[in-house]
């Protein structure tokens, strides 16, 4: 698996991170050595599991969602369906179903507002769409694809432009510059086209850097501006990505910075003490995850084995 799937694959992890899931391995999932894929072919088939017994349905209590309820946004809906993908690689017809669904339920919910209501989320989803439909083949006709991504790009410059908080903001560049890279090697956007879209896109990612990382490296946010890990690490591995696709070295060299002050105040066993948080609540183990995400970028053996 190249360096750059590696990257994608990481990156989709922190995505979940960042909508609320949380895996904890069993100790028998431990038992043999795993390479990422199979990680999250297991947990992708086991949640998958789940769904095929109670329905595609979810509830998230920390974010006001109390009693499980069918998703009705589009990153909702793709992320349930999407937990089906190795499934559905491995020919299983339902689970191709289910994704086939998914997408065109994603993409008319989407088209049901109007463009400029869109937020990260939906950044996500539709990056969702178009990779999934790469990776799964043949779940849609070529016509109802093409139609999928003209419409993806319609929305595109109005959900570049939308207001988020910055640490989303960071991730919707990232999310739209897969997309629309993905779009554009599909002959689908022009080279002029793509040009002012990528200068969007700085613009959305730079104002974080500019606005929300100080000249040592370090995330904060609110008023006054405090420091919090975990959107430090979401900040710093959305520069990390963003650097890498565009090739972009500020932001490649951000992203090392900001990962080793982060390592500089973290105990050997991935904690940080939660009073220099100015959100001190889900620390522990999916941070702990998160900090050690970028390490793999720095490639010392030493600091993957502290993290790993």
């Amino acid at each position: 698996m190249s360096k750059f799937t590696i990257k994608i694959i990481i990156f989709t992890i922190m995505a979940i991170f960042v909508s609320g899931s949380f895996f904890i391995i069993p100790a028998k999932a431990q038992a043999a050595p795993q390479t990422l894929e199979s990680y999250l072919e297991y947990f992708y088939n086991r949640y998958a599991k789940h769904l095929d017994e109670h329905g595609l349905i979810f509830k998230a209590p920390g974010y006001g969602v109390d009693d499980f309820i069918a998703a009705d946004t589009a990153r909702g809906i793709l992320s349930l369906a999407a937990y089906y993908k190795y499934r559905a690689l491995n020919g299983e017809d339902a689970a191709r179903v289910k994704i086939k669904e998914a997408i065109l339920a994603a993409n008319n919910e989407m088209n049901s507002r109007n463009y400029n209501t869109q937020s990260f989320s939906d950044a996500w989803a539709q990056m969702a769409m178009v990779s999934l439909l790469d990776q799964v083949p043949f779940l849609l006709s070529a016509d109802e694809q093409h139609q999928i991504y003209s419409q993806i790009l319609d929305r595109m410059e109005a959900g570049i432009i939308a207001p988020d908080t910055s640490n989303r903001a960071a991730l919707s560049a990232v999310y739209w510059q897969h997309t629309l890279n993905m779009l554009y090697h599909k002959n689908l956007v022009s080279h002029e086209r793509k040009f002012e879209l990528d200068k969007l896109i700085y613009k959305k990612i730079k104002t974080v850097l500019d606005k929300d990382v100080d000249q040592s490296g370090w995330y904060k946010e609110g008023t006054p501006m405090r420091f919090n890990p975990h959107y430090h690490l979401i900040t710093a591995f959305a520069f990390l990505s963003y650097g890498e696709i565009t090739g972009d070295v500020e932001f490649y060299m951000t992203a090392k910075k900001m990962t080793q002050n982060l390592r500089a105040i973290t105990f050997d066993n991935g904690m940080i003490e939660a009073r220099i948080d100015a959100r001190p609540v889900g620390l522990g183990a999916r941070s702990a995850c998160r900090a050690g995400s970028p390490v793999l970028s720095w490639r010392s053996p030493f600091e993957q084995e502290v993290w790993f």
